[in-house]
Protein backbone atom coordinates (compact mmCIF):
# COMPACT_ATOMS: atom_id res chain seq x y z
CA UNK A 1 0.00 0.00 0.00
CA UNK A 2 1.30 3.47 -0.89
CA UNK A 3 2.12 5.60 2.17
CA UNK A 4 0.04 8.77 2.45
CA UNK A 5 1.44 12.27 2.98
CA UNK A 6 0.03 12.14 6.53
CA UNK A 7 1.98 8.99 7.36
CA UNK A 8 5.12 10.46 5.78
CA UNK A 9 4.79 13.56 7.97
CA UNK A 10 4.37 11.40 11.06
CA UNK A 11 7.55 9.50 10.30
CA UNK A 12 9.53 12.68 9.74
CA UNK A 13 8.21 14.20 13.01
CA UNK A 14 9.16 11.04 14.85
CA UNK A 15 12.62 11.13 13.31
CA UNK A 16 12.99 14.81 14.27
CA UNK A 17 12.05 14.03 17.89
CA UNK A 18 14.62 11.24 17.85
CA UNK A 19 17.28 13.67 16.63
CA UNK A 20 16.48 16.15 19.40
CA UNK A 21 16.57 13.37 21.99
CA UNK A 22 19.93 12.10 20.77
CA UNK A 23 21.37 15.60 20.74
CA UNK A 24 20.05 16.29 24.25
CA UNK A 25 21.63 13.13 25.65
CA UNK A 26 24.93 13.98 24.02
CA UNK A 27 24.76 17.48 25.48
CA UNK A 28 24.20 16.21 29.02
CA UNK A 29 27.05 13.76 28.80
CA UNK A 30 29.49 16.23 27.32
CA UNK A 31 28.48 19.02 29.73
CA UNK A 32 29.36 16.74 32.65
CA UNK A 33 32.68 16.03 31.05
CA UNK A 34 33.31 19.72 30.53
CA UNK A 35 32.69 20.50 34.16
CA UNK A 36 35.15 17.80 35.13
CA UNK A 37 37.91 18.41 32.61
CA UNK A 38 37.57 22.11 31.92
CA UNK A 39 37.99 23.89 28.60
CA UNK A 40 40.15 21.10 27.21
CA UNK A 41 36.96 19.17 26.63
CA UNK A 42 35.11 22.07 24.98
CA UNK A 43 36.25 21.06 21.52
CA UNK A 44 35.21 17.46 22.10
CA UNK A 45 31.81 18.71 23.28
CA UNK A 46 31.04 20.54 20.05
CA UNK A 47 32.49 17.68 18.00
CA UNK A 48 30.22 15.10 19.63
CA UNK A 49 27.13 17.32 19.29
CA UNK A 50 27.90 17.86 15.61
CA UNK A 51 28.46 14.13 15.05
CA UNK A 52 25.23 13.16 16.78
CA UNK A 53 23.29 15.71 14.72
CA UNK A 54 24.90 14.55 11.50
CA UNK A 55 24.10 10.96 12.37
CA UNK A 56 20.50 11.92 12.98
CA UNK A 57 20.32 13.79 9.68
CA UNK A 58 21.80 10.75 7.92
CA UNK A 59 19.23 8.47 9.52
CA UNK A 60 16.45 10.84 8.51
CA UNK A 61 17.73 11.05 4.93
CA UNK A 62 18.08 7.27 4.66
CA UNK A 63 14.63 6.70 6.13
CA UNK A 64 13.05 9.15 3.68
CA UNK A 65 14.80 7.56 0.66
CA UNK A 66 13.75 4.08 1.75
CA UNK A 67 10.19 5.28 2.24
CA UNK A 68 10.04 6.84 -1.23
CA UNK A 69 11.44 3.62 -2.77
CA UNK A 70 8.76 1.60 -0.99
CA UNK A 71 6.14 4.03 -2.27
CA UNK A 72 7.36 3.59 -5.86
CA UNK A 73 7.37 -0.19 -5.50
CA UNK A 74 3.89 -0.20 -3.99
CA UNK A 75 2.63 2.04 -6.80
CA UNK A 76 4.00 -0.31 -9.47
CA UNK A 77 2.61 -3.32 -7.63
CA UNK A 78 -0.85 -1.73 -7.39
CA UNK A 79 -0.86 -1.22 -11.18
CA UNK A 80 0.46 -4.68 -12.13
CA UNK A 81 -1.42 -7.92 -12.75
CA UNK A 82 -0.01 -10.49 -10.34
CA UNK A 83 -0.38 -13.47 -12.73
CA UNK A 84 0.93 -12.16 -16.04
CA UNK A 85 3.04 -9.15 -15.06
CA UNK A 86 1.09 -6.93 -17.44
CA UNK A 87 -0.44 -3.67 -16.31
CA UNK A 88 -3.88 -4.13 -14.72
CA UNK A 89 -7.31 -2.47 -14.92
CA UNK A 90 -6.28 0.34 -12.53
CA UNK A 91 -3.35 1.22 -14.78
CA UNK A 92 -5.61 1.10 -17.85
CA UNK A 93 -8.08 3.54 -16.28
CA UNK A 94 -5.25 5.94 -15.51
CA UNK A 95 -3.91 5.62 -19.06
CA UNK A 96 -7.34 6.23 -20.60
CA UNK A 97 -7.94 9.29 -18.42
CA UNK A 98 -4.62 10.69 -19.60
CA UNK A 99 -5.46 9.97 -23.24
CA UNK A 100 -8.84 11.68 -22.88
CA UNK A 101 -7.22 14.81 -21.41
CA UNK A 102 -4.57 14.91 -24.14
CA UNK A 103 -7.22 14.55 -26.86
CA UNK A 104 -8.57 17.98 -25.91
CA UNK A 105 -5.31 19.76 -26.73
CA UNK A 106 -3.19 17.49 -28.94
CA UNK A 107 -3.81 16.20 -32.45
CA UNK A 108 -3.50 12.51 -33.26
CA UNK A 109 -5.67 9.49 -32.71
CA UNK A 110 -5.55 7.27 -29.67
CA UNK A 111 -7.21 3.84 -29.61
CA UNK A 112 -8.40 1.37 -27.02
CA UNK A 113 -8.54 -2.28 -28.02
CA UNK A 114 -10.35 -4.89 -25.87
CA UNK A 115 -9.32 -8.49 -26.41
CA UNK A 116 -11.49 -11.44 -25.36
CA UNK A 117 -10.14 -14.98 -25.70
CA UNK A 118 -12.32 -17.55 -27.45
CA UNK A 119 -12.77 -21.01 -25.89
CA UNK A 120 -10.62 -20.18 -22.86
CA UNK A 121 -13.34 -21.37 -20.48
CA UNK A 122 -13.32 -24.76 -22.15
CA UNK A 123 -9.56 -25.06 -21.56
CA UNK A 124 -9.94 -23.91 -17.97
CA UNK A 125 -12.77 -26.36 -17.24
CA UNK A 126 -11.29 -29.37 -19.02
CA UNK A 127 -7.61 -29.01 -18.07
CA UNK A 128 -7.90 -27.23 -14.72
CA UNK A 129 -7.17 -23.75 -13.41
CA UNK A 130 -3.40 -24.29 -13.27
CA UNK A 131 -3.29 -24.98 -17.01
CA UNK A 132 -5.64 -22.06 -17.55
CA UNK A 133 -3.31 -19.73 -15.64
CA UNK A 134 -0.37 -21.08 -17.60
CA UNK A 135 -2.19 -20.34 -20.85
CA UNK A 136 -2.93 -16.76 -19.75
CA UNK A 137 0.77 -16.20 -19.02
CA UNK A 138 1.64 -17.48 -22.51
CA UNK A 139 -0.94 -15.16 -24.05
CA UNK A 140 0.59 -12.19 -22.19
CA UNK A 141 4.02 -13.04 -23.62
CA UNK A 142 2.53 -13.31 -27.12
CA UNK A 143 1.01 -9.83 -26.75
CA UNK A 144 4.37 -8.38 -25.68
CA UNK A 145 5.93 -9.80 -28.85
CA UNK A 146 3.80 -7.34 -30.82
CA UNK A 147 3.28 -4.31 -28.55
CA UNK A 148 5.50 -2.72 -25.84
CA UNK A 149 4.80 -3.36 -22.17
CA UNK A 150 3.38 0.12 -21.59
CA UNK A 151 0.59 -0.59 -24.13
CA UNK A 152 -0.58 -4.02 -22.87
CA UNK A 153 -2.98 -4.71 -20.00
CA UNK A 154 -4.85 -7.61 -18.42
CA UNK A 155 -8.28 -6.70 -17.07
CA UNK A 156 -9.00 -10.02 -15.37
CA UNK A 157 -10.16 -13.48 -16.42
CA UNK A 158 -9.56 -13.93 -20.15
CA UNK A 159 -9.85 -10.21 -20.98
CA UNK A 160 -6.88 -8.16 -22.14
CA UNK A 161 -6.49 -4.65 -23.54
CA UNK A 162 -4.08 -2.62 -25.64
CA UNK A 163 -3.73 1.15 -26.01
CA UNK A 164 -2.29 2.86 -29.08
CA UNK A 165 -1.23 6.50 -29.52
CA UNK A 166 -1.05 8.55 -32.71
CA UNK A 167 -2.19 5.82 -35.10
CA UNK A 168 -4.67 5.82 -37.94
CA UNK A 169 -7.60 3.41 -37.85
CA UNK A 170 -5.95 1.27 -40.52
CA UNK A 171 -2.69 1.05 -38.55
CA UNK A 172 -4.52 0.15 -35.34
CA UNK A 173 -6.48 -2.60 -37.12
CA UNK A 174 -3.28 -3.97 -38.69
CA UNK A 175 -1.64 -4.29 -35.27
CA UNK A 176 -4.75 -6.02 -33.93
CA UNK A 177 -4.62 -8.55 -36.76
CA UNK A 178 -0.98 -9.26 -35.93
CA UNK A 179 -1.98 -9.70 -32.29
CA UNK A 180 -4.67 -12.19 -33.33
CA UNK A 181 -2.27 -14.19 -35.50
CA UNK A 182 0.21 -14.41 -32.64
CA UNK A 183 -2.38 -15.32 -30.00
CA UNK A 184 -4.08 -17.89 -32.25
CA UNK A 185 -0.97 -20.07 -32.63
CA UNK A 186 -1.16 -23.33 -30.67
CA UNK A 187 0.24 -23.53 -27.12
CA UNK A 188 2.23 -26.30 -25.49
CA UNK A 189 1.05 -26.56 -21.88
CA UNK A 190 3.65 -29.07 -20.73
CA UNK A 191 2.69 -31.77 -23.21
CA UNK A 192 -0.91 -30.67 -23.80
CA UNK A 193 -1.44 -28.70 -26.99
CA UNK A 194 -4.35 -26.26 -27.15
CA UNK A 195 -5.46 -23.65 -29.68
CA UNK A 196 -7.57 -20.59 -28.96
CA UNK A 197 -8.60 -17.51 -30.85
CA UNK A 198 -9.66 -14.04 -29.79
CA UNK A 199 -12.06 -11.25 -30.69
CA UNK A 200 -10.89 -7.63 -30.65
CA UNK A 201 -12.96 -4.46 -30.41
CA UNK A 202 -11.48 -1.02 -31.12
CA UNK A 203 -12.69 2.39 -29.96
CA UNK A 204 -11.13 5.74 -30.89
CA UNK A 205 -10.36 8.37 -28.25
CA UNK A 206 -12.52 11.41 -29.02
CA UNK A 207 -13.03 14.78 -27.37
CA UNK A 208 -15.88 14.67 -24.88
CA UNK A 209 -15.64 10.96 -24.12
CA UNK A 210 -14.83 9.55 -20.71
CA UNK A 211 -12.79 6.43 -20.03
CA UNK A 212 -16.06 4.62 -19.27
CA UNK A 213 -17.42 5.68 -22.68
CA UNK A 214 -14.34 4.24 -24.36
CA UNK A 215 -14.69 0.96 -22.49
CA UNK A 216 -18.36 0.64 -23.47
CA UNK A 217 -17.62 1.40 -27.11
CA UNK A 218 -14.72 -1.04 -27.34
CA UNK A 219 -16.78 -3.70 -25.56
CA UNK A 220 -19.62 -3.24 -28.04
CA UNK A 221 -17.21 -3.53 -30.98
CA UNK A 222 -15.66 -6.64 -29.44
CA UNK A 223 -19.09 -8.21 -29.05
CA UNK A 224 -19.79 -7.54 -32.73
CA UNK A 225 -16.46 -9.13 -33.69
CA UNK A 226 -17.32 -12.21 -31.65
CA UNK A 227 -20.86 -12.42 -33.07
CA UNK A 228 -19.71 -12.01 -36.67
CA UNK A 229 -16.65 -14.23 -36.11
CA UNK A 230 -14.37 -11.51 -37.49
CA UNK A 231 -10.94 -10.77 -36.05
CA UNK A 232 -11.36 -7.09 -35.23
CA UNK A 233 -14.19 -4.56 -35.36
CA UNK A 234 -13.96 -0.79 -34.80
CA UNK A 235 -16.80 1.03 -33.10
CA UNK A 236 -19.09 3.14 -35.26
CA UNK A 237 -22.32 5.01 -34.59
CA UNK A 238 -24.46 2.21 -36.04
CA UNK A 239 -23.45 0.15 -33.03
CA UNK A 240 -24.80 2.88 -30.79
CA UNK A 241 -28.03 2.79 -32.78
CA UNK A 242 -28.16 -0.95 -32.17
CA UNK A 243 -27.91 -0.29 -28.44
CA UNK A 244 -30.89 2.08 -28.58
CA UNK A 245 -32.87 -0.41 -30.67
CA UNK A 246 -32.06 -3.27 -28.31
CA UNK A 247 -33.10 -1.26 -25.26
CA UNK A 248 -36.43 -0.37 -26.87
CA UNK A 249 -37.10 -3.96 -27.97
CA UNK A 250 -36.41 -5.17 -24.45
CA UNK A 251 -39.25 -2.95 -23.25
CA UNK A 252 -41.64 -4.18 -25.95
CA UNK A 253 -41.15 -7.97 -25.87
CA UNK A 254 -43.19 -8.65 -22.69
CA UNK A 255 -46.10 -6.76 -24.27
CA UNK A 256 -45.80 -8.82 -27.47
CA UNK A 257 -46.94 -11.98 -25.70
CA UNK A 258 -50.28 -10.29 -25.09
CA UNK A 259 -50.80 -9.83 -28.84
CA UNK A 260 -51.57 -13.16 -30.54
CA UNK A 261 -50.34 -11.93 -33.90
CA UNK A 262 -47.07 -10.41 -32.66
CA UNK A 263 -45.17 -13.64 -31.95
CA UNK A 264 -45.25 -16.10 -34.84
CA UNK A 265 -43.52 -19.33 -35.86
CA UNK A 266 -41.80 -20.35 -39.07
CA UNK A 267 -40.75 -23.88 -39.97
CA UNK A 268 -38.02 -25.23 -42.22
CA UNK A 269 -38.24 -28.80 -43.56
CA UNK A 270 -35.61 -31.44 -42.83
CA UNK A 271 -35.46 -34.03 -45.61
CA UNK A 272 -34.57 -37.71 -45.48
CA UNK A 273 -32.33 -39.35 -48.09
CA UNK A 274 -35.37 -40.48 -50.08
CA UNK A 275 -36.87 -36.99 -50.24
CA UNK A 276 -39.52 -37.17 -47.50
CA UNK A 277 -40.09 -34.45 -44.90
CA UNK A 278 -39.08 -36.11 -41.64
CA UNK A 279 -38.97 -33.10 -39.33
CA UNK A 280 -39.45 -29.36 -39.11
CA UNK A 281 -37.16 -26.94 -37.35
CA UNK A 282 -39.15 -24.19 -35.65
CA UNK A 283 -38.06 -20.56 -35.51
CA UNK A 284 -39.68 -17.93 -33.28
CA UNK A 285 -40.25 -14.60 -35.05
CA UNK A 286 -41.69 -11.32 -33.89
CA UNK A 287 -43.52 -8.63 -35.82
CA UNK A 288 -43.45 -5.36 -33.92
CA UNK A 289 -45.71 -2.43 -34.80
CA UNK A 290 -42.81 0.04 -34.71
CA UNK A 291 -39.75 -2.01 -35.76
CA UNK A 292 -41.46 -4.42 -38.15
CA UNK A 293 -40.16 -7.96 -38.63
CA UNK A 294 -37.69 -9.13 -35.96
CA UNK A 295 -35.55 -12.10 -37.02
CA UNK A 296 -35.45 -15.33 -34.97
CA UNK A 297 -31.84 -14.59 -34.00
CA UNK A 298 -32.66 -11.12 -32.65
CA UNK A 299 -35.88 -12.34 -31.02
CA UNK A 300 -33.90 -14.95 -29.06
CA UNK A 301 -31.26 -12.35 -28.17
CA UNK A 302 -33.90 -10.04 -26.72
CA UNK A 303 -35.44 -13.04 -24.97
CA UNK A 304 -32.15 -13.73 -23.23
CA UNK A 305 -31.71 -10.12 -22.15
CA UNK A 306 -35.25 -9.91 -20.73
CA UNK A 307 -35.27 -13.44 -19.25
CA UNK A 308 -38.15 -14.33 -21.57
CA UNK A 309 -36.27 -17.09 -23.40
CA UNK A 310 -38.18 -19.86 -21.58
CA UNK A 311 -41.50 -18.28 -22.57
CA UNK A 312 -40.38 -18.17 -26.22
CA UNK A 313 -39.45 -21.87 -26.10
CA UNK A 314 -42.72 -22.92 -24.47
CA UNK A 315 -44.65 -20.80 -26.98
CA UNK A 316 -42.91 -22.55 -29.89
CA UNK A 317 -43.55 -26.02 -28.49
CA UNK A 318 -47.20 -25.49 -27.56
CA UNK A 319 -48.03 -23.87 -30.90
CA UNK A 320 -46.48 -26.87 -32.71
CA UNK A 321 -48.93 -29.36 -31.17
CA UNK A 322 -51.42 -28.77 -34.01
CA UNK A 323 -48.81 -29.75 -36.58
CA UNK A 324 -48.11 -32.99 -34.75
CA UNK A 325 -51.81 -33.81 -34.63
CA UNK A 326 -52.14 -33.17 -38.36
CA UNK A 327 -49.04 -35.17 -39.25
CA UNK A 328 -48.43 -38.10 -36.85
CA UNK A 329 -44.82 -39.22 -36.82
CA UNK A 330 -43.46 -35.77 -37.66
CA UNK A 331 -40.70 -34.43 -35.42
CA UNK A 332 -40.31 -30.84 -34.22
CA UNK A 333 -36.77 -29.52 -33.73
CA UNK A 334 -36.34 -26.57 -31.39
CA UNK A 335 -33.21 -24.76 -30.25
CA UNK A 336 -32.61 -24.35 -26.54
CA UNK A 337 -29.76 -22.62 -24.74
CA UNK A 338 -27.36 -23.61 -22.02
CA UNK A 339 -28.72 -20.94 -19.67
CA UNK A 340 -32.11 -22.68 -19.89
CA UNK A 341 -30.75 -26.16 -19.30
CA UNK A 342 -28.71 -24.99 -16.32
CA UNK A 343 -31.98 -23.98 -14.64
CA UNK A 344 -33.54 -27.30 -13.62
CA UNK A 345 -36.96 -25.62 -13.41
CA UNK A 346 -36.95 -25.29 -17.20
CA UNK A 347 -36.54 -29.04 -17.72
CA UNK A 348 -39.36 -29.82 -15.30
CA UNK A 349 -41.69 -27.26 -16.89
CA UNK A 350 -40.86 -28.59 -20.36
CA UNK A 351 -41.68 -32.17 -19.40
CA UNK A 352 -44.90 -31.06 -17.72
CA UNK A 353 -45.99 -29.03 -20.77
CA UNK A 354 -45.51 -31.89 -23.24
CA UNK A 355 -46.80 -34.75 -21.10
CA UNK A 356 -49.83 -32.88 -19.77
CA UNK A 357 -50.81 -32.09 -23.37
CA UNK A 358 -50.70 -35.83 -24.15
CA UNK A 359 -47.90 -35.36 -26.64
CA UNK A 360 -45.19 -37.92 -27.28
CA UNK A 361 -41.85 -36.57 -26.04
CA UNK A 362 -40.08 -38.56 -28.78
CA UNK A 363 -41.59 -36.14 -31.33
CA UNK A 364 -39.42 -33.32 -29.99
CA UNK A 365 -35.74 -32.85 -30.72
CA UNK A 366 -34.00 -30.38 -28.39
CA UNK A 367 -30.97 -28.80 -30.03
CA UNK A 368 -28.17 -27.00 -28.22
CA UNK A 369 -25.55 -25.10 -30.21
CA UNK A 370 -22.05 -26.56 -30.06
CA UNK A 371 -20.62 -23.17 -29.07
CA UNK A 372 -22.93 -23.27 -26.05
CA UNK A 373 -21.97 -26.87 -25.40
CA UNK A 374 -18.28 -26.04 -25.51
CA UNK A 375 -18.76 -23.46 -22.75
CA UNK A 376 -21.30 -25.26 -20.53
CA UNK A 377 -21.63 -28.86 -21.74
CA UNK A 378 -20.44 -30.77 -18.65
CA UNK A 379 -22.77 -28.76 -16.40
CA UNK A 380 -25.70 -29.29 -18.80
CA UNK A 381 -25.03 -33.01 -19.17
CA UNK A 382 -27.04 -34.39 -16.20
CA UNK A 383 -30.14 -32.34 -17.10
CA UNK A 384 -29.94 -33.35 -20.77
CA UNK A 385 -29.58 -37.01 -19.81
CA UNK A 386 -32.70 -36.64 -17.68
CA UNK A 387 -34.63 -35.22 -20.65
CA UNK A 388 -33.34 -38.02 -22.86
CA UNK A 389 -34.51 -40.59 -20.30
CA UNK A 390 -38.14 -39.42 -20.68
CA UNK A 391 -38.01 -39.61 -24.48
CA UNK A 392 -36.75 -36.28 -25.83
CA UNK A 393 -34.12 -36.50 -28.56
CA UNK A 394 -31.03 -34.47 -27.65
CA UNK A 395 -29.04 -33.01 -30.55
CA UNK A 396 -26.00 -30.78 -30.92
CA UNK A 397 -26.51 -28.04 -33.51
CA UNK A 398 -23.82 -26.46 -35.74
CA UNK A 399 -21.31 -29.16 -34.89
CA UNK A 400 -17.84 -28.30 -36.15
CA UNK A 401 -17.57 -24.70 -34.94
CA UNK A 402 -16.18 -25.70 -31.54
CA UNK A 403 -13.94 -28.36 -30.10
CA UNK A 404 -16.44 -30.87 -28.73
CA UNK A 405 -15.81 -34.58 -28.87
CA UNK A 406 -18.54 -36.78 -30.35
CA UNK A 407 -17.74 -39.47 -27.78
CA UNK A 408 -18.18 -36.97 -24.96
CA UNK A 409 -21.47 -35.78 -26.46
CA UNK A 410 -22.71 -39.36 -26.60
CA UNK A 411 -21.97 -39.85 -22.90
CA UNK A 412 -24.33 -36.97 -22.10
CA UNK A 413 -27.31 -38.45 -23.93
CA UNK A 414 -26.78 -36.81 -27.33
CA UNK A 415 -28.16 -39.08 -30.06
CA UNK A 416 -28.29 -36.66 -33.01
CA UNK A 417 -25.85 -34.19 -34.49
CA UNK A 418 -26.31 -31.41 -37.04
CA UNK A 419 -23.17 -30.58 -38.97
CA UNK A 420 -22.48 -26.89 -39.51
CA UNK A 421 -22.76 -25.58 -43.05
CA UNK A 422 -19.05 -24.71 -42.98
CA UNK A 423 -18.41 -28.33 -43.95
CA UNK A 424 -20.01 -27.51 -47.31
CA UNK A 425 -18.46 -24.10 -47.94
CA UNK A 426 -15.32 -25.70 -49.37
CA UNK A 427 -17.08 -28.58 -51.12
CA UNK A 428 -14.61 -28.48 -54.00
CA UNK A 429 -11.72 -29.39 -51.72
CA UNK A 430 -10.91 -33.06 -51.29
CA UNK A 431 -9.84 -32.46 -47.69
CA UNK A 432 -13.24 -30.94 -46.87
CA UNK A 433 -15.11 -33.92 -48.31
CA UNK A 434 -12.85 -36.34 -46.46
CA UNK A 435 -13.36 -34.49 -43.18
CA UNK A 436 -17.15 -34.57 -43.51
CA UNK A 437 -17.11 -38.26 -44.44
CA UNK A 438 -14.87 -39.16 -41.49
CA UNK A 439 -16.99 -37.13 -39.05
CA UNK A 440 -20.24 -38.66 -40.30
CA UNK A 441 -18.76 -42.14 -40.07
CA UNK A 442 -17.68 -41.57 -36.46
CA UNK A 443 -21.08 -40.18 -35.50
CA UNK A 444 -22.85 -43.18 -37.02
CA UNK A 445 -20.45 -45.56 -35.29
CA UNK A 446 -21.65 -43.98 -32.03
CA UNK A 447 -25.27 -44.54 -33.04
CA UNK A 448 -26.05 -40.90 -33.83
CA UNK A 449 -28.37 -39.62 -36.55
CA UNK A 450 -26.66 -37.06 -38.77
CA UNK A 451 -28.18 -33.97 -40.40
CA UNK A 452 -26.19 -31.74 -42.75
CA UNK A 453 -27.19 -28.06 -42.66
CA UNK A 454 -26.66 -25.43 -45.32
CA UNK A 455 -27.66 -27.58 -48.29
CA UNK A 456 -28.36 -24.69 -50.65
CA UNK A 457 -27.35 -26.13 -54.02
CA UNK A 458 -27.26 -29.41 -55.89
CA UNK A 459 -23.50 -29.59 -55.31
CA UNK A 460 -24.07 -29.29 -51.56
CA UNK A 461 -26.63 -32.07 -51.75
CA UNK A 462 -24.27 -34.39 -53.62
CA UNK A 463 -21.54 -33.86 -51.05
CA UNK A 464 -23.87 -34.43 -48.08
CA UNK A 465 -25.32 -37.62 -49.58
CA UNK A 466 -21.90 -38.90 -50.53
CA UNK A 467 -20.72 -38.35 -46.96
CA UNK A 468 -23.57 -40.55 -45.70
CA UNK A 469 -25.75 -37.95 -43.94
CA UNK A 470 -29.17 -39.23 -42.88
CA UNK A 471 -31.01 -35.91 -43.26
CA UNK A 472 -30.50 -32.69 -45.20
CA UNK A 473 -31.58 -29.13 -44.38
CA UNK A 474 -31.21 -25.93 -46.37
CA UNK A 475 -32.76 -23.47 -48.76
CA UNK A 476 -32.65 -26.07 -51.56
CA UNK A 477 -35.73 -27.65 -49.96
CA UNK A 478 -37.45 -24.49 -48.80
CA UNK A 479 -36.88 -21.52 -46.56
CA UNK A 480 -38.65 -21.16 -43.22
CA UNK A 481 -42.39 -20.66 -43.73
CA UNK A 482 -45.54 -20.57 -41.62
CA UNK A 483 -47.51 -23.53 -40.33
CA UNK A 484 -50.51 -22.85 -42.58
CA UNK A 485 -48.42 -23.66 -45.66
CA UNK A 486 -47.31 -27.00 -44.27
CA UNK A 487 -50.78 -27.97 -43.02
CA UNK A 488 -52.29 -27.06 -46.40
CA UNK A 489 -49.66 -28.62 -48.65
CA UNK A 490 -48.47 -31.73 -46.79
CA UNK A 491 -50.78 -34.00 -48.78
CA UNK A 492 -49.72 -32.64 -52.14
CA UNK A 493 -46.05 -32.60 -51.16
CA UNK A 494 -45.97 -36.37 -50.94
CA UNK A 495 -47.53 -36.55 -54.43
CA UNK A 496 -45.02 -34.06 -55.83
CA UNK A 497 -42.20 -36.28 -54.65
CA UNK A 498 -42.96 -38.83 -57.36
CA UNK A 499 -43.39 -36.24 -60.10
CA UNK A 500 -41.84 -32.81 -60.29
CA UNK A 501 -40.27 -33.32 -56.87
CA UNK A 502 -40.66 -32.21 -53.27
CA UNK A 503 -40.48 -28.41 -52.94
CA UNK A 504 -39.14 -27.46 -56.37
CA UNK A 505 -38.11 -30.93 -57.41
CA UNK A 506 -36.47 -32.34 -54.31
CA UNK A 507 -37.10 -35.99 -55.14
CA UNK A 508 -35.88 -35.46 -58.70
CA UNK A 509 -32.75 -33.76 -57.42
CA UNK A 510 -32.23 -36.58 -54.93
CA UNK A 511 -32.39 -39.09 -57.78
CA UNK A 512 -29.93 -37.06 -59.84
CA UNK A 513 -27.58 -36.75 -56.87
CA UNK A 514 -27.69 -40.48 -56.13
CA UNK A 515 -27.00 -41.22 -59.79
CA UNK A 516 -24.00 -38.90 -59.73
CA UNK A 517 -22.67 -40.64 -56.65
CA UNK A 518 -23.14 -44.05 -58.29
CA UNK A 519 -21.22 -42.96 -61.40
CA UNK A 520 -18.47 -41.40 -59.30
CA UNK A 521 -18.07 -44.67 -57.40
CA UNK A 522 -17.91 -46.61 -60.66
CA UNK A 523 -15.13 -44.33 -61.97
CA UNK A 524 -13.15 -44.80 -58.78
Amino acid sequence: MVASDKSLTSILVAAGVAMVAITSVATVILTAGLQTNGYTSLGNFFLMVACSSSATVFVLSHTYSELKARERHASVEARTDALTGLQNRKALNEELNQLVLQSQTLAGSGWLGLIDLNNFKNVNDSLGHEKGDELLMHVAKRLLEIVPANEAFRLGGDEFAVVFRNLTKSDAEDICRRLYQNVARSYDLVGTYVAIGCSIGLAEVEVGLTSSDLMRRADLAMYKAKKSRSIVEAFDLTMRDELVRTAELCKRLPEAFENEKAITLKYQPIISRDGEIEALEVFVCWRDQHFGFISPYETNHIGRLTQQIDNLSFFAISRSFSLLQARPGLSICINIEAMQVLDTRFAEALKQLVISSRQDTSNFQLEIDEAEWTAHGPKCGPVLRGLADVGFTIAVDNFGVGSSSLKELKSFGVTAVKFDQSFLTASGQTSSIALLQASVKLAKTLGMEVTCKGVNSLEDEVMALQAGCDYLQGSLYGRPDNAVMFLRDFGSLALKATGSGLLNGTRTKMSIANEQIRRANERS
